[in-house]
């Protein structure tokens, strides 16, 4: 589990650290390897701004490893555990889904995250309502896309709820 999170942390802090960039904040401190004995164990510090655009940009950056993510998870390849012949094949498709468990941990937003997003997101929720409403936003959703992040997304669903079955698991044990 360690090793999943000393992976997966870097990436949800380059997330951030990508999408602050791109949005020209100021960058006062980035910590990206994490350290598990301190609260949090790495982070991205950066300029926040208490304008319009200035929440809107705060969502983007916050919830950045979660589309990221999306994002990694429809390009690693799939490879069908079928089509495993050869121990290059086995030892391929089990670097294949670390990875792709690296990436699932770790793109879910912290609570800090979803703080720091709440107030852009309620901005955009509102603004494309109100635009859909007025008949203005075009058609966007298109079969394949929902088809290429059918497969991830079960693939999260079903990490995660693994995940929180091995963590009540563990406490459980703990108590008693």
């Amino acid at each position: 589990m360690r090793l999943l999170l000393f992976i997966g942390v870097p990436l949800h802090e380059s997330a951030h650290y990508i999408i602050a960039k791109l949005t020209l904040r100021k960058i006062i401190k980035a910590k990206f390897v994490p350290d598990f004995s301190k609260s949090p164990p790495a982070y991205i510090a950066y300029n926040n701004s208490s304008s319009i655009t200035g929440y809107l940009i705060d969502a983007l950056i916050g919830l950045a490893p979660l589309y990221l993510g999306v994002c990694a998870l429809v390009n690693i390849p799939q490879p069908d555990i079928l089509d495993i012949n050869t121990i290059i094949d086995a030892l391929f498709f089990l670097i294949i889904w670390g990875v792709v468990l690296a990436v699932a941990q770790s793109m879910l937003p912290s609570l800090t995250d979803l703080k720091n997003s709440v107030p852009g997101s309620v901005i955009a929720i509102f603004s494309f309502l109100i635009l859909n409403n007025l008949d203005v936003l075009p058609e966007v959703c298109d079969e394949k896309i929902v088809e290429q992040l059918l497969v991830p997304f079960h693939v999260l669903t079903f990490y995660q709820a693994l995940l929180i079955i091995i963590i009540l698991l563990c406490k459980n044990r703990r108590l008693n």
